[in-house]
């Protein structure tokens, strides 16, 4: 080029989400003028770097019932929520029915699961293969009951094979209070019931006023 100064053009480039970890992305910058240039060969510059990817998963854990009664059916759901900025490959979560809770069924629709059988307590584990895009969610729901009264904990806790920037939100924790009481409802007399207590009153008031009299 010409002399007479240089200039500087910044060019951002956004990586795709489904980008592999470990890939190259490169770009290739041309120059030209107007103006004759004596050296044509360095008007092009090429650059690369490699993809580091990472996707930031949380863990949501909820109850459909925080105070169940024992042995009254419970299901709990752990949701996994990538926030990105990749794509998480092969998201797991994995949930523990300790101490009490015992497992009935599951749902986790699209995964591959590993389960403790029905009636006694463990690990449920279910694993999704392939990527969850960003903004997306794997969700496992799970069905259980407690012999047993008094606060029981369970826990969920979710991992995939591309890095995450932040574990600390990768774990959710649920007490659940078993056997609390809801109330005994009192019992309710026909009309027909409600007639025979009155009789039956009457009659004792009638013995009562013949014994004092």
């Amino acid at each position: 080029m010409g002399s007479g100064g240089s200039s500087t053009v910044t060019l951002t480039m956004a990586v795709s989400p489904s980008a592999p970890d470990g890939s190259s992305i490169s770009a290739t910058a041309t120059v030209a003028s107007g103006a004759p240039d004596l050296v044509p060969g360095d008007n092009n510059a090429s650059t690369s770097t490699v993809v580091n990817t990472s996707a930031d998963l949380q863990m949501v854990l909820t109850a459909s019932n925080p105070v169940p009664l024992v042995n009254e059916p419970v299901t709990f759901t752990a949701t996994s929520q990538n926030v990105g900025p990749s794509d998480a490959q092969n998201v797991s979560i994995t949930m523990s029915l300790t101490p009490n809770f015992l497992f009935s069924a599951l749902t986790a629709t699209g995964a591959s699961c590993t389960m403790p059988p029905v009636g006694t307590t463990g690990a449920i584990t279910c694993t999704w293969a392939g990527a969850t895009p960003v903004n997306a969610g794997r969700v496992l729901e799970v069905l259980a009951s407690s012999n047993n009264q008094g606060a029981t904990a369970v826990n969920a806790s979710t991992v995939s094979d591309t890095s995450d920037p932040v574990t600390t939100n990768n774990v959710g924790n649920f007490s659940a209070q078993v056997g609390l009481s809801r109330g005994i409802p009192l019992p309710t007399l026909s009309q027909y019931g409600l007639g025979l207590l009155c009789l039956m009153l009457g009659l004792l008031g009638f013995a009562a006023v013949r014994r004092s009299s």
